[in-house]
This record gives structure tokens, C-alpha cells and sequence, in this order.
């Protein structure tokens, strides 16, 4: 409940009753109240002391990181810019985490509390095989544009030439027609005939060979020579 009378403020201040039952319990939403603002008896917005340690707060990250060590039981976080390191990645309290901020060393407990600033995730994502999908190209993604050209290599061949890669081969082929070309550099060898996607048949066997070229659908043969 406020009475908001409206009364003015200047030159003396008020000392309407009213005004004063107001401003104490105004002050204790600046003081001890959770959200970051509060209005005042004019309807003016202002800081709560809950805003001002946010800024604070955000203040001191901006100033930079201060490493303490690295992630184990007892590492105590007193200051939202201190960062310690766990498994190639830093971490910070989160926002909203009073200091100090003691970790218990269960990860599983300590993690709920603290927020990842590095590039770690990122870089694990990246190297997983959707990583492609993250990256962009022109109107689409890294993953989409080296589908284009297929290696046997993306399908299991090991185009050392020793390996028997036909069953590999076949596959990449069939994966490549008919919008992709199927290309690479390394000598494949394969003991069965290879099949084309439509189904017609290129023998090679006990032989290297090197990769057919798709284009529009229709294979160039696979040539080949004696090892």
C-alpha cells in the first residue's frame, strides 16, 4: 500500500506522515528487496542496491579475469571476475551467485554454480562429424558445401593401397550419384567388382585403381593399372 500524495519534495523536504510510510518502505525495497530497481514517492525508477552489485558485477568482468587455479575441492571464487580452469575449459561464478562461491569438487554439484567462458564446448562441437553445421557458407553450411564432392575416404576407404576398398567404394559411388562427384587423390584397390548406382559394373580386381567422377549422374570409368 502508498499513499502517494504527491507531495513536494524541495525545498524542505515533506514531513507529511503519509510521506514517511512511503519512503520506509521504498528504502527497504532499495536495501533488501531482489529486483534491480524500485520507484521512488515521485514515480521516479531508481537503483536498487540488488542493480547496483549486478553493475558492479559486471563492471569487474569487464575489467578482465583474474585466474586462480585450477578446478578441486576448496577453490574458493570471492570476486565474479575470478575464473579457475577444468578439462581445457574457464569458468566464472554465475550471475547471481553471491561470493564466496566454494567448490565442493563434485563437478556434477559445483557446475549448477558457474558458467563457462571459454571456446572449449565450441571447439568439441566443431570437431564432432556435424561440427560443418555450425560453419557457414554463402547461403549455407561447411557440412552441405563438402557434400558436394565425396571422397572414398568419407565412406571407409583407406586408399593406401593395400587395403581392399571395393565394399567402400561401392558405397561412396552409390552416395555420390547423382548430384555429387566422387573425387580424391589416393589409390584404391578392390578385389570385386565396383557398382555404380545404376548398377552398371566397372571390374577391378587386384587391382588399384583410381576414384570414378561423377557428373550429372553418369560415372567415367575407373581406370586402373597393375600394382
Amino acid at each position: 500500500m502508498r499513499y502517494d500524495t504527491g507531495n513536494a519534495v524541495e525545498p524542505n523536504g515533506s514531513s507529511d506522515p503519509r510521506d514517511l510510510f512511503d519512503n520506509s518502505a521504498n528504502i527497504d525495497l532499495a536495501a533488501n528487496g531482489a529486483a534491480l530497481s524500485w520507484v521512488d514517492r515521485k514515480g521516479k525508477t531508481r537503483k536498487s542496491m540488488a542493480g547496483m552489485e549486478a553493475d558492479f558485477q559486471t563492471a569487474l568482468i569487464n575489467l578482465g579475469y583474474i585466474y586462480v587455479g585450477p578446478y578441486a575441492a576448496g577453490l574458493t571464487l570471492t570476486l565474479p571476475n575470478q575464473i579457475f580452469d577444468r578439462a581445457g575449459e574457464y569458468w566464472r561464478a554465475k550471475p547471481g551467485i553471491a561470493p564466496p562461491l566454494v567448490m565442493t569438487g563434485t563437478w556434477a554439484t559445483d557446475q549448477t554454480k558457474v558458467v563457462g567462458i571459454g571456446d572449449a564446448t565450441l571447439r568439441a562441437e566443431l570437431a564432432t562429424t556435424t561440427g560443418g553445421l555450425k560453419l557457414g557458407y554463402k547461403a549455407r553450411n561447411v557440412n552441405d558445401r563438402l557434400a558436394d564432392q565425396r571422397s572414398g575416404k568419407d565412406d571407409g576407404a583407406k586408399g593406401d593401397g593395400t587395403t581392399n576398398d571395393t565394399g567402400a567404394l561401392n558405397t561412396a559411388i552409390a552416395n555420390a550419384l547423382p548430384k555429387e562427384s566422387l573425387q580424391g587423390c589416393s589409390w584404391w584397390t578392390a578385389g570385386r567388382p565396383i557398382r555404380t548406382a545404376s548398377s552398371s559394373k566397372v571390374l577391378v580386381l587386384s587391382y588399384r585403381a583410381l576414384p570414378a567422377v561423377c557428373a550429372n549422374g553418369t560415372p567415367t570409368p575407373i581406370t586402373t593399372r597393375s600394382p
